[in-house]
C-alpha cells in the first residue's frame, strides 16, 4: 500500500480538519502528516503552529451562549415549516402514491398462491389468431351445396338425381 504524499498545503488543510489529536486522524493521512513533519522544516513550523493552537482552544472555558445570542439567531432562522403551497404539493403527491401502494398490499395479500410448475401449457385460441389465419377460402371446407339435407323433400344428391328417385332404383 503506497502511503499518500502530502504537501504543506495539503497539511495545513488536515490541521485545520483534524487538529493535531492523533485519534482524529486517518491512519494513513497521520503517517504521511508526520513523515512530512520530520522532513520540511516549513512543515515543522506549520505544525508547532497547530499544537500552539490547540493548546490555546484546550485552556479556553467552556461557556454556553448567552441567551440574547440564542434568541437573536432563532429570530433569524428561516421558519421551521414548509409553506402552505409546499405541504399542499406534498399532499397531492403523497395521497395517490399511498392508495396505490396500498391497494397493490392489499391485492398481492389477497391473492391466492397459484402452484405454477403443476399447470399444464397446451394449444389454446384466441381472438387475435383469427387475425392471424391466412387469408381466402379453405377448399375442403367449402364443398358446393346441391340441396338440401332432408330427403323426404326430394333434394338432388351430386349427380343430379333427386334422393326419390335413387330410392326407387334399389
Amino acid at each position: 500500500m503506497t502511503m499518500p504524499m502530502l504537501t504543506v498545503d495539503e497539511l495545513r488543510r488536515r490541521l485545520d480538519l483534524h487538529g493535531t489529536d492523533r485519534r482524529d486522524w486517518p491512519a494513513d493521512a497521520w503517517t504521511a502528516a508526520t513523515t512530512l513533519v520530520a522532513r520540511s522544516a516549513e512543515a515543522r513550523a506549520v505544525w508547532d503552529e497547530a499544537v500552539a493552537l490547540d493548546r490555546l482552544l484546550g485552556t479556553a472555558p467552556a461557556v454556553g451562549p448567552s441567551p440574547a445570542l440564542v434568541a437573536r439567531v432563532l429570530a433569524d432562522a428561516p421558519p421551521a415549516s414548509l409553506p402552505a403551497r409546499w405541504r399542499r404539493r406534498a399532499a397531492a403527491m403523497a395521497v395517490p402514491l399511498a392508495a396505490a401502494a396500498g391497494l397493490a398490499l392489499w391485492l398481492a395479500r389477497g391473492a391466492p398462491r397459484v402452484d405454477v410448475s403443476a399447470i399444464e401449457v397446451g394449444d389454446y385460441t384466441s381472438p387475435t389468431d383469427y387475425l392471424l389465419d391466412p387469408y381466402g377460402v379453405d377448399v375442403s371446407d367449402s364443398l358446393p351445396s346441391l340441396g338440401c339435407d332432408d330427403s323426404t323433400l326430394g333434394c338432388p344428391g351430386l349427380d343430379g338425381e333427386t334422393d326419390m328417385e335413387a330410392r326407387s332404383r334399389v
